[in-house]
């Protein structure tokens, strides 16, 4: 499993026995993963059943979208109002993903995904689906 999809993984698969590390990098990205998740999880009582089947079937719509606007608030890749900020994104996913190239991929996914701010979508669970689907799509489009 590359990191990109273990970190968004990570971000927004909320029980924290189902985050497995494989590389020093994944260990990295899980330890600094890990108080966040416990945060979100324990205030919005995540099921790690239902976590569970969205790992492995790949949908994340099983998960609260307030849970994944939780984690992303917290790494700062959303703020109060619920936009989407990109230069935070990439400056966090830059500290675990070094190799040659993948500077620009994780500036590129910001910079795609920021149209997630065009939605008037008041409701900023949603909008934090919206994004979590948009990074997916783009770090599939870039191979991160």
């Amino acid at each position: 499993m590359s990191r990109f999809p273990l970190l968004l993984l990570a971000a927004c698969v909320l029980g924290l026995g189902y985050v497995q590390a494989e590389s020093d990098e994944d260990k990295e990205i899980h330890e600094a993963m890990v108080p966040i998740i416990a945060e979100c999880s324990k205030e919005h009582g995540a099921n790690p059943e239902d976590v569970i089947a969205s790992k492995k079937n790949k949908d994340f719509e099983a998960v609260d979208g307030c849970l994944i606007e939780c984690v992303f608030k917290k790494m700062g890749f959303m703020d109060n109002d619920g936009a989407f900020v990109p230069e935070k994104f990439a400056e966090n996913a830059k500290k675990f993903f070094k190799k040659d190239g993948d500077s620009d991929k994780i500036e590129e996914i910001g910079k795609n995904c920021v149209s997630v701010n065009e939605h008037n979508a008041e409701d900023k669970c949603a909008k934090s689906k919206l994004l979590l689907t948009c990074l997916m799509e783009q770090k599939d489009a870039l191979h991160l």
